[in-house]
């Protein structure tokens, strides 16, 4: 992270886990959390934002879902 978060900016990220493949109730996850909800509210300089989602399958339509969600910005003064 150090290379990619230059010096003056802000990293912040959220992992979430769920077996349910839903969105809604993956978003409500997010939201349910307090780094989630700072981070859907993040106001800055230069902000970027990032969502990675990755899915694990697994015998008996067993399914392993982790969401990412980050943002990078630059607090404003």
């Amino acid at each position: 992270m150090k290379n990619y978060v230059s010096e003056g900016y802000i990293f912040k990220g959220n992992p979430v886990h769920s077996i349910d493949k839903d969105s809604d109730a993956i978003f409500a996850c997010i939201v349910s959390s307090e780094i989630g909800k700072d981070i859907l509210h993040t106001r800055g300089d230069n902000s970027s934002f990032a969502v990675r989602c990755k899915i694990y399958a697994y015998p008996q339509n067993i399914l392993s879902i982790w969401v990412m969600l980050a943002a990078k910005f630059r607090p404003i003064k």
